[in-house]
């Protein structure tokens, strides 16, 4: 593709018929104004940079939502709302064009806005042109979290624009605000560190490097560092990072220790596998950042069909450097009733892989027929039982399923099944507590979760189930700091993290720190109608209804035929005051009586 020719536009330009003011995210016209998300604000602002110029999705995407995976229909609602700001049409277009299988481009004429209908701030000289500066058009490419995360500090930036050299210092408060975890020099202190302060030894384990000329390999590579996760977490006394901030740094070129500094832990286990025919070696080193250099490096080499017994060794190497004993029992960790056919582990570390993928319907499914073929291979894999309980917790979860009961009512029975043959399973509890708090048994479902951090006191999703039956049990207090922990144990976590912060938040009136967190949660997934939904109420009951108005006129947009009717069994809370409590957030927002959630 050619290079685009990138103009630099002032702060207020006009576009067709409006004038558009870049830092109030809002379009006016002959005393009509309509204001815009950030987002979509960014995605105009890159169009009006390249107009007259064909910009592809691809490129809008890399740009707007940097480093986070969404899909094409995120683009397609930006577009779609700036069209209807506009009143503009995809088929006979005035302001935006879209460029079949390509793109789009603005074709409406782009100038400089007459000095008068720049609105006067108080603050800057509304007869004066102002231009943005590279870093600040550079910076409208950023995603929502960076630029636009805070009303307040924005309007604040803009105030001391005027004297550029401070601009920088928002710059240097953003990356700070916009890092998932504290980082720190590499070495610690007890004082500094709170994983040292309570004496436990704290641990990520990183993907191995996959060193096979087979990428489909990586199932085999990626099930060796998870089953070393899933052994080292059940020790109390070890703090172990969870499996989704580990493989946030997969295909990393950080060095370990800045991934641990970043993590806040003190020890790494990085290795690399490679696999010719039926033998295979691994290379492993084990970091210290207390003294910056590796503890141990170790080579193993065997058949395919010695991996549990290398597994064994390494976690009993990990055990002993971690807890400075000579050796360690680790015969408790190690009887997982694991398979010792290496079929069926093959096809059970396959099945996990499309799980973890958490995607899509068809690989749930496919997930699914791996692990009814490692059970093919050895009908006693208990994991293999409790992950096939998952597929069909998960299926139902999602809607996917032509019939919810029988779906919930076979992740149980193979729940059950895997708890039968491994009663210290802690993944098997944790779905049952699944299936029993989506049929509102809240009771079983906390006997559930606690057994699951019973065998495994690291399982960041089971405090993340129990801080979500506090709340929904009338208990918010108790929530929120179960609710954290899980967020430390997995400090890059998925959105939903950061959805169920914001519920607890929201019951304990804390709209303010809920629309923060429901903010942090939409960066990752900004097509989620709960969070979006629940972002309503939270602004409503902080007082800002003109914005709770404008997401309701959005969400409207998006979804026609919006309705209340499916809230009360959607959320099911135990105190009928906490459900109220919510509706009457979305009832002062505005919201009509028919809303279909997603």
């Amino acid at each position: 593709m050619a290079e685009h020719h990138i103009r630099q536009l002032p702060d207020s330009f006009q576009i067709d018929e409006w004038t558009f003011h870049a830092h109030v995210n809002r379009l006016e016209r002959a005393g009509e104004s309509i204001k815009l998300e950030p987002r979509t604000t960014q995605v105009l602002v890159y169009l009006a940079q390249h107009a007259g110029q064909p910009v592809s999705r691809d490129e809008l995407l890399a740009n707007i939502w940097t480093g986070m995976v969404v899909g094409d229909e995120v683009l397609t609602i930006a577009i779609n709302k700036l069209r209807k700001a506009f009143g503009d049409s995809s088929q006979n277009p005035r302001v935006i064009e879209t460029i079949q299988k390509t793109g789009y481009r603005l074709i409406a004429a782009v100038n400089t806005a007459p000095a008068s209908s720049v609105p006067d701030t108080g603050t800057f000289d509304s007869g004066r042109h102002r231009e943005i500066p590279d870093h600040l058009n550079a910076a409208m490419r950023k995603p929502a979290g960076s630029s636009w995360k805070n009303k307040t500090i924005w309007i604040a930036v803009l105030t001391l624009l005027l004297v550029y050299g401070l601009y920088e210092l928002f710059n240097n408060q953003n990356s700070e605000l916009s890092r998932p975890v504290a980082s720190g020099p590499s070495s610690h202190t007890a004082a500094e560190n709170p994983h040292y302060a309570d004496q436990k030894p704290s641990l990520v384990i990183l993907p191995f490097n996959n060193l096979n000329s087979d990428p489909h390999q990586s199932y085999f590579v990626d099930g060796l560092a998870d089953d070393l996760m899933a052994v080292i977490t059940r020790r109390p006394d070890v703090f172990v990072i969870s499996r989704d901030s580990s493989y946030y740094y997969k295909g990393s070129n950080l060095d370990p220790l800045e991934i641990a500094s970043q993590l806040n832990v003190r020890y790494v286990l990085q290795g690399k596998v490679r696999i010719v025919g039926d033998r295979m070696r691994i290379k492993a080193q084990f970091l210290d950042t207390d003294t910056a250099g590796s503890v141990w490096k170790q080579t193993y080499e065997g058949k395919l069909d010695d991996i549990f017994s290398i597994q064994d060794e390494m976690v009993s190497r990990l055990l002993s450097s971690m807890l400075d004993t000579g050796s360690t029992d680790t015969g408790k960790e190690q009887s997982s009733h694991r398979t010792d056919n290496i079929d069926a582990y093959g096809n059970f570390l396959s099945g996990r892989q499309y799980f973890y993928l958490f995607a899509s319907k068809r690989d749930n499914l496919r997930a699914r027929e791996l692990f009814l073929k490692a059970i093919e291979y050895d009908s006693n894999f208990a994991n293999s039982y409790a992950m096939l309980a998952w597929t069909h917790a998960y299926e139902a979860m999602n809607g996917w399923s032509n019939d919810w009961n029988a779906s919930m009512k076979q992740a149980y029975q193979f729940a059950d099944k895997a708890i039968h043959l491994q009663p210290d399973l802690p993944v098997a509890y944790f779905v049952k507590g699944l299936v029993n708090r989506e049929r509102k048994d809240y009771i079983k479902a906390m006997v559930d979760v606690e057994k699951a951090l019973e065998y495994d006191p690291n399982y960041a999703n089971a405090l993340m189930l129990k801080g979500t039956l506090l709340y929904f049990a009338g208990e918010p207090e108790q929530s929120i700091p179960i609710i954290r922990k899980a967020m430390k144990l997995n400090p890059h976590h998925p959105y939903n993290y950061s959805y169920h912060l914001a519920q607890g938040l929201y019951i304990l009136r804390r709209y303010e720190e809920a629309i923060d967190a429901l903010k942090s949660g939409l960066e990752t997934n900004p097509t989620s109608t709960r969070m979006r939904i629940w972002l309503i109420a939270a602004m409503a009951k902080s007082g800002d209804i003109d914005e709770a108005h404008w997401e309701v006129e959005q969400l409207e947009l998006e979804s026609p035929g919006l309705s209340l009717q499916k809230i009360q069994n959607l959320f099911p809370f135990k105190n009928p005051a906490d459900l109220d409590h919510f509706l009457d957030g979305l009832r002062m927002a505005g919201m009509s009586q028919s809303l279909v959630i997603d």
